[in-house]
């Protein structure tokens, strides 16, 4: 005879065996853990982010986002040319000797901004505003749509020597310049900062895996709740400014950055020829290359954000020597080969087949 404690275990083990196998079948059918996704509106564009909770995240959805919010206002309050109230506006208009006293973030760009303009002999320059506003895409440029003509040579000239890094210093004591003319475009990496910076609130509040897009530069950190690293797909410029498309070739960002300047969307048309937003500090004029798009991967969106738009100035073969000279940077250039484009990258990189969220220029 069998005993009664005997009998009572072999109905526990069949009734916990029923329990593990429908506990499996749950788990088999369980569905994807979906991000929490904040969306919203900064320094002119769109930002998208997208993170994952865990235990350790200590404060809601909302206030993660109205913190989000608040940063990039205060960014935006700094950097903004757009903003005549903004601390760069003023700063571009004042006209007073000795030194401008600045704010933290604007200070943080502003340095690195300098530095870069030095290691990429001007092809990144900061100064730029006047040449900018001179070919009409600076802050007042929608006025100047109707009837845009290029300007004179005698003209970009004259701007030519209000820019150059000589022209502008940076101290303990603040910002000063040499002259009331010089001025300041941070255009070109206060995106990029602020990518970062929101990727710096997240970790401050223990979130560990998300993905940051400010009008299309973007910071991934730790992984998708599978294990894999996020995808991001490049803008195929071909399709203009109609349908988005995305080139075939992806990229795996891990604890990584990217940003992307491009020529493509954002220009004038004179007598049938297209002249670029984007100028070459050196020249005065509008960048002419078969450059359609440059995209920058390395650790900070900020630096990624200021080397893409200088990779577009240097033309492919000098940008590419410049990149691969540098450690812990890589690149991805779409170039306009006659009617067709094609898609070139740094040594070290390699490219996905899989598209899952899509990069592009804003510019």
């Amino acid at each position: 005879m069998i005993e009664k404690k005997y009998i009572l275990n072999l109905k526990t083990a069949l009734l916990l065996q029923g329990v593990f196998v429908i506990s499996l079948f749950l788990i088999g059918c369980e569905k994807p853990i979906q991000p929490v996704q904040l969306t919203g509106n900064t320094m002119g564009t769109a930002y998208s982010i997208r993170y994952f909770e865990n235990n350790r995240v200590r404060i809601g959805q909302k206030q993660i986002q109205i913190g989000i919010d608040s940063l990039l206002a205060e960014i935006n309050r700094q950097m903004s040319t757009f903003d005549p109230e903004s601390e760069i506006s003023r700063f571009n208009a004042w006209q007073g000797k000795g030194h401008f006293n600045i704010s933290n973030h604007f200070r943080n760009v502003a340095e690195r901004s300098l530095a870069w303009q030095k290691v990429t002999n001007g092809a990144f320059d900061v100064t730029v505003l006047p040449l900018v506003e001179l070919w009409g895409f600076g802050p007042g440029r929608w006025k100047t749509t109707e009837g845009w003509e290029p300007p004179k040579s005698s003209e970009i000239e004259s701007m030519l020597a209000h820019g150059g890094s000589g022209n502008i210093s940076l101290s303990t004591q603040g910002l000063s310049k040499n002259s009331a003319e010089n001025k300041l475009d941070l255009s070109a990496i206060a995106k990029g900062y602020a990518v970062d910076q929101t990727g710096e609130f997240l970790k401050k509040h223990h979130i560990a895996d998300f993905l940051i897009e400010i009008g299309g530069e973007m910071k991934a950190r730790g992984n998708k709740p599978d294990g894999n690293h996020w995808k991001i797909g490049i803008d195929n410029p071909a399709t203009g400014t109609g349908k988005r498309e995305i080139l075939d070739e992806k990229v795996q960002l891990f604890n990584n950055a990217l940003a992307t300047s491009g020529n493509y969307r954002n220009f004038y048309t004179y007598n049938g020829e297209n002249y670029s937003h984007l100028i070459d500090p050196r020249s005065g004029y509008p960048v002419k290359n078969r450059i359609a798009s440059v995209s920058v991967i390395t650790k900070n969106c900020m630096d990624a954000d200021a080397l893409a738009t200088a990779l577009v100035v240097l033309g492919y073969e000098e940008g590419r020597a410049f990149i691969e000279s540098l450690s812990g940077y890589e690149a991805i250039w779409v170039l306009k080969n006659e009617e067709r484009f094609e898609s070139r990258v740094s040594e070290g990189l390699k490219l996905e087949s899989e598209n899952i969220y899509a990069a592009g220029s804003s510019d």
